[in-house]
């Protein structure tokens, strides 16, 4: 709507709204427009430009809320809602009229300028002075930031009262009526009235009213005024023993004190944290008020805002009289019971990865919650000051800052032997894990808050009094909080409230400090066969001045640490009471609690030192010096025996002596000079120490056999080819017949040349020696026995017998004597 060229649309809606159709309170009568200007001569108005000049959003929001519910049906006010606005926007209006005509002769007008001026402060617009109707005049006032004569806040400068934006009046504005109807219904309507200030509320997006369950409230209306019974008359510890009343509920969405987070943190001061007390105060649970967590976040120049490290929130919208309310996105819930909350912590995406100073360890958290479920400490009873539980479920981010963090070790895991002690203990176990838990709260922020208090004395659930103090803040998180002499790190908004005190997650399990087992115990714990005939125990019972040193059933301990295979390992090894080298070998696995505290510390337990992964320790034999190296990535803890390099060592290839180490236990925990038990994988073997000889022993790793078998195969494939090829050739020269040239040359008449029929080429050399052979043919049947019948060789189509040279076709008897005595022409040997 413009007026002489002036918006003046606000104006018109709050009239507009003013004397609509509306429901209202029983009793009230709806008043017209024309009863309303009846005595009404002069109007004042001001643009729309000048109104947010002299309101604030909030406040023009909560005139034009009627507007917003007549556009959208569902965001319509309740009734008490709507004649409060109807009422605000009266009052507004008559503000803005006068019963008599200001203008023309009057005092306040201006001839030369033809303004008006309203308390020598405001003047009106000019040309636009003394619209004359019928029965009054209208005078329009407007503001320009160039104009330094006009006064900002036209309100204020003609002593027009401003709506009290309450608590109540804003979330009118924000549209949670049925939230404000809730309160009253509870009679907890105060915490949003005239009176409330120095608080924070928070509200719950579901809660506006377009969301808004009403059939619900309607029904408890109905049943409270059917039994006819005041809320405030039931004790706040009867509503809800198990869980907790919509009341309590209510209660806890209010916080003392009024924090505005995003004023709060800058780039400079990118995070805020504090615990707040809520209003929600229950004698018979915790004796005092719960709290609530907040915190915000400033990156990338945006800031978030969150409750209780899972509930986010929108920037705070202030009301009146210092008053902050935020409006969060998810329901906002009094913190759940202490099985649902350590279920959250191990249940992915329940809760926020808040614990921007605390690691959550996953798996130690589940093993935690078997062991309290086991013992039937999940359900903790009322006493009327609350609990405080330390539990082993993560670590805080700066554990070992300066050291590498031993990724294998995890916080019941690392009691090693003394666990495996406690499960076959149920209640030394169970009491164990009641006095990890404490009758009082002690917030992360102990001794900080109230400066006085730096220590106080609390109870666990065993019964044993506690000394709490504040040791310490290093930085603006790190807070230790010492139990008697336990020091613990307690980052500051790390704590995991539940709904009956708070929970602190800590590296390490808390064993009292009266807790010792003696090595005996240890020891039978991981074997029970550990006390049967041929185990470590009876080795050493054999020798009485060795077993009174190791005081094997000492709670206390002694001055000495085992490094102790078990009894199938000594059997595998054939170690018994008969070994000749018995008492070397329990020599050699005998160290002093100095070198056991050593060897913890290589193992990583917690931390690995820095640039220091490799330890020596030295066992009651002289010579039994190991090397103690832990591996980070895989946890693994080897104890290494170098082999002495002997004349001929170089040509050798010896690997060191190497024995793992599987697990171990200390017989108290927390003390540096504790004797404790270290199984091994293996014996060690008295015969790593003896003196080497000078011969040459030559050993082959399995890698070098495989690789030499390759070799052999691949050589021995090699010559067997070779041969063969070698072997068919040869066969192959002897299948052809020789070429041969006759060197010799027949030497006179008498040469008597001798053919046969296996003659395939005629030669010339001189063939006597067939005809000798030819010759003394018969004498071989006198060498044949007198009786007996001589078989003659088969023949079947060969003319002479096989492998014998047939005889010439033709000799000439006459020239036989001539010839056997005649000169050889035989080749010059």
């Amino acid at each position: 709507m413009y007026i002489n060229g002036h918006k003046v649309s606000f104006v018109k809606k709050v009239f507009q709204l003013a004397f609509a159709a509306h429901k209202l309170p029983r009793g009230q009568r709806q008043l017209s427009c024309n009863d309303f200007l009846a005595n009404v001569s002069t109007l004042l108005l001001p643009t729309d430009t000048y109104i947010d000049s002299s309101m604030l959003d909030m406040e023009k929001r909560y005139f034009l809320t009627l507007h917003h519910g007549l556009e959208n049906p569902d965001l319509y006010p309740t009734k008490e809602a709507v004649s409060e606005l109807r009422n605000d926007a009266l009052s507004f209006l008559l503000s803005l009229l006068l019963p008599d005509l200001v203008g023309g002769s009057n005092v306040s007008y201006d001839k030369s300028t033809n303004q008006i001026t309203l308390n020598d402060k405001v003047q009106s617009v000019a040309g636009s002075t003394s619209l004359t109707f019928s029965d009054g005049l209208l005078h329009i006032f407007d503001f320009s930031r160039g104009n330094g004569t006009q006064p900002e806040d036209f309100l204020e400068a003609c002593n027009i009262e401003k709506v009290y934006m309450n608590p109540r009046k804003t979330l009118y504005a924000m549209h949670f009526s049925q939230l404000a109807r809730e309160l009253r219904f509870y009679k907890k309507g105060n915490l949003i009235g005239d009176t409330a200030e120095n608080q924070t509320i928070l509200v719950d997006a579901s809660d506006r009213d377009d969301f808004f369950d009403d059939e619900e409230l309607s029904e408890a209306e109905a049943f409270i005024g059917e039994i006819d019974v005041d809320l405030d008359d039931i004790p706040e510890d009867d509503l809800g023993a198990s869980s907790f009343s919509n009341r309590q509920q209510i209660m806890y969405n209010f916080i003392d004190g009024c924090v505005n987070v995003p004023n709060l943190v800058s780039r400079d001061t990118p995070r805020y944290h504090r615990l707040f007390d809520s209003k929600l105060c229950l004698r018979k649970r915790i004796d005092s008020c719960f709290k609530v967590k907040v915190s915000g976040v400033y990156h990338n120049n945006k800031t978030k805002v969150f409750f209780n490290d899972r509930y986010e929130a929108e920037a705070p919208v202030m009301a009146a009289n210092n008053n902050s309310i935020y409006i969060l996105k998810t329901d906002f819930t009094v913190p759940a019971s202490f099985k649902n909350v350590m279920a959250q912590l191990i249940s992915d995406g329940t809760m926020r990865e808040h614990l921007d100073h605390v690691t959550v360890d996953k798996s130690s958290c589940l093993q935690t919650l078997k062991y309290l479920e086991r013992h039937d400490l999940l359900l903790l009873r009322e006493n009327y000051h609350g609990y405080t539980a330390f539990l082993p479920c993560g670590r805080t981010v700066w554990d070992g800052t300066q050291r590498k963090s031993n990724k294998n070790y995890v916080s019941w895991n690392s009691l090693g032997l003394v666990l495996k002690y406690l499960e076959s203990r149920p209640a030394e176990f169970a009491k164990v894990l009641r006095g990890n838990v404490l009758e009082d709260l002690i917030y992360s922020d102990f001794g900080l808050e109230d400066s006085r208090e730096l220590f106080r004395y609390v109870k666990s659930l065993n019964g044993d009094v506690l000394n709490i103090s504040e040791t310490y803040q290093e930085g603006d998180y790190n807070h230790v909080i010492s139990l008697n002499e336990t020091a613990i790190s307690i980052p500051l908004n790390s704590d995991v409230l539940f709904n009956q005190g708070v929970i602190h997650m800590t590296l390490k399990v808390l064993l009292p400090s009266n807790f010792q087992i003696s090595l005996r115990d240890l020891i039978l714990a991981d074997h029970a066969s550990s006390a049967d005939q041929g185990s470590f125990i009876t080795f050493i019972e054999k020798y009485h001045k060795l077993a009174s040193a190791i005081q094997l059933d000492s709670p206390s301990g002694s001055d000495y640490s085992l490094l102790m295979p078990t009894s199938e390992l000594l059997r595998a090894f054939n170690i018994t009471s008969d070994f000749n080298r018995l008492f070397e070998f329990l020599e050699l696995h005998l160290i002093s609690n100095t070198d056991a505290a050593t060897l913890l510390t290589c193992m990583g337990i917690p931390y690995f030192e820095p640039g220091n992964l490799s330890h020596v320790i030295q066992t009651n034999k002289t010579r039994g010096t190991f090397t103690c190296h832990t591996n980070p990535l895989s946890g693994k803890t080897f104890l290494t025996l170098p082999k002495k390099q002997t004349l001929v060592g170089n040509l050798a290839n010896d690997a060191d002596h190497l024995v793992r180490i599987v697990n171990y236990g200390c017989s108290q925990q927390g003390s540096t000079n504790s004797s404790c038990v270290f199984l091994l994988e293996r014996p060690l073997d008295v015969a790593w120490l003896d003196p080497p000889d000078n011969f040459l022993h030559v050993h082959i790793g399995w890698i070098s056999v495989g690789i030499g078998i390759v070799i052999g195969v691949i050589l021995f494939g090699f010559c067997t080819t070779t041969v063969a090829l070698c072997l068919s050739r040869a066969g192959q020269k002897k299948t052809q017949t020789p070429e041969l040239e006759s060197n010799f040359t027949p030497v006179g008449s008498s040469y008597m040349p001798i053919t046969s029929d296996e003659d395939v080429v005629p030669t010339d050399y001189d063939r006597g020696y067939e005809t000798d052979v030819d010759m003394v043919r018969d004498e071989a049947a006198l060498l044949l026995p007198k009786h007996g019948n001589v078989r003659a060789p088969a023949r079947y189509d060969s003319t002479s017998p096989l492998g014998v040279p047939s005889a010439p076709r033709k000799i000439k008897t006459s020239g036989v004597i001539e010839n056997i005595n005649r000169d050889r022409n035989l080749p010059p040997v």
